[in-house]
């Protein structure tokens, strides 16, 4: 079966983080594109209405990234069900926004199993079908705050940027082996994620989900030899 542009194979996307934003808009541009994309979700109860949506090509699994276990059963069954992934879009993550001084253990435990343990479950969980596959592809999407320092945000500038040190460590231990591996660091997007944060935040200047996956989906597209090693995408306005 071939993809949406001509003579591209369709791929096998394991997608986490796909209950809503990014990662739901992500979706439906790689269902378009004719990938099968197996959904990793913790939010069950947008499951059925997605995957109705998105029809044949798409099955969905929930759990907890930050639980190992989770995230090897919704592998191997989606194996099952798709046969073997080649590739790997991580969209999960979590995001609240307080000083070291306000920043309880619980928030930042929270911060770090979603941003951080996560990504790196699901990177060692999914690498042998990655390598088996030949033609590998890890897609991470990060923030600005991978690189970019913001105050009174203590906690989830510390996990994004260790995670962007975790996704440049793994690229150059597996490029030679043939995986490409593609940090997107966007701005901010006007995702339910503001929704639980609170305060005063103009939406209307953000981006929109479906904005960041015509990136995604434009990286799968590209079949040149070369990496696509990191995007960045914010609004026009610069951070907010």
């Amino acid at each position: 079966m071939s993809g949406g542009g001509g003579d591209r194979p369709a791929r096998h996307v394991l997608l986490t983080g796909a209950s809503s934003g990014i990662g739901a808009e992500t979706a439906r541009h790689l269902v378009a594109d004719g990938h099968r994309v197996s959904l990793f979700v913790r939010r069950a109860e947008l499951l059925a209405a997605l995957v109705g949506e998105l029809g044949g090509l798409a099955s969905a699994w929930t759990g907890d990234v930050t639980r190992r276990d989770d995230l090897a059963s919704g592998l191997r069954a989606a194996e099952l069900r798709h046969g073997a992934i080649d590739t790997l879009v991580y969209s999960a993550g979590s995001a609240r926004f307080h000083s070291v001084e306000e920043t309880s253990p619980e928030e930042w435990r929270e911060l770090m199993g979603a941003n951080l343990d996560g990504l790196f479950h699901a990177l060692q969980l999914s690498l042998p079908s990655l390598l088996a596959s030949g033609r590998g592809h890890v897609i991470v999407v990060l923030s600005v705050a991978s690189r970019q320092v913001f105050g009174h945000s203590a906690g989830y500038t510390a996990a994004k940027h260790a995670a962007i040190g975790l996704v440049d460590s793994f690229r150059t231990e597996v490029r030679a082996r043939g995986v490409h591996v593609t940090a997107v660091l966007p701005g901010a997007v006007d995702t339910p994620l503001w929704d639980a944060i609170g305060g005063e935040w103009n939406r209307a200047q953000m981006m929109q989900p479906e904005q960041v996956a015509r990136v995604i989906r434009s990286v799968l597209r590209d079949r040149s030899s070369g990496m696509l090693e990191e995007i960045r995408v914010g609004p026009i306005c610069g951070a907010l």
